[in-house]
């Protein structure tokens, strides 16, 4: 199980799975274009033809009950507690034509369907502490029109193609920093005699 820093692990396994095998057609003349990993600040200046991996929001998973991480029967390990995320990203097309925007959108969409679930292979690339069994799923969010251009209002940039993602199961730690005691093995009761 990971710690904290493995939504960012995440999300470089999801731009590294669209990165690895780029088709030579749409990263070389005349589309020119690549896959990256974008926060809201890189909106503000020129990105040339590209998919972007963009995380909007963060929440708790309610498809997955929450408490501690999955122990094997009989391990005298402490347990330890998690939280499951869901992430919630879009993909968005940038291009300078259409031919641009809409072959880059098209891989992008064919790439994901075709790799829905991130394996522990690939997230343990990223060193971020996963465990053999962990992996995340990678599926369309349905979300309303409004919702979708609502976060483009707040971005310093126009709207460009997007389509709204979610990568589901991603279980993180909620107490890195877990202290363990000693079992109590016995008890000391004072007592004191009895005053007249």
């Amino acid at each position: 199980m990971a710690s904290y820093s493995a939504v960012y692990g995440v999300m470089l396994a999801i731009e590294s799975l669209l990165k690895e095998d780029f088709p030579a057609d749409l990263s070389g003349s005349p589309i020119n274009g690549n896959a990256q990993l974008v926060g809201s600040q890189d909106f503000k200046k020129p990105l040339g033809n590209m998919i972007g991996v963009y995380l909007h929001r963060i929440d708790i998973d309610p498809t997955i009950p929450g408490g501690f991480m999955r122990q094997l029967p009989g391990s005298r390990t402490p347990p330890v507690p998690e939280v499951p995320l869901m992430l919630h990203f879009l993909l968005i097309g940038i291009g300078d034509t259409p031919l641009a925007e809409i072959s880059l959108m098209g891989f992008a969409m064919q790439r994901l369907a075709s790799r829905p679930v991130i394996g522990a292979d690939r997230l343990s690339d990223q060193s971020y502490e996963w465990d053999e069994a962990d992996s995340v799923q990678l599926a369309t969010e349905d979300m309303k029109p409004e919702e979708l251009y609502r976060i483009w209002d707040v971005l310093p940039m126009k709207y460009a193609m997007s389509v709204p993602y979610i990568a589901r199961a991603v279980r993180v730690r909620a107490d890195a920093a877990q202290h363990v005691y000693a079992p109590v093995l016995d008890r000391t009761f004072g007592y004191r005699e009895k005053v007249p």
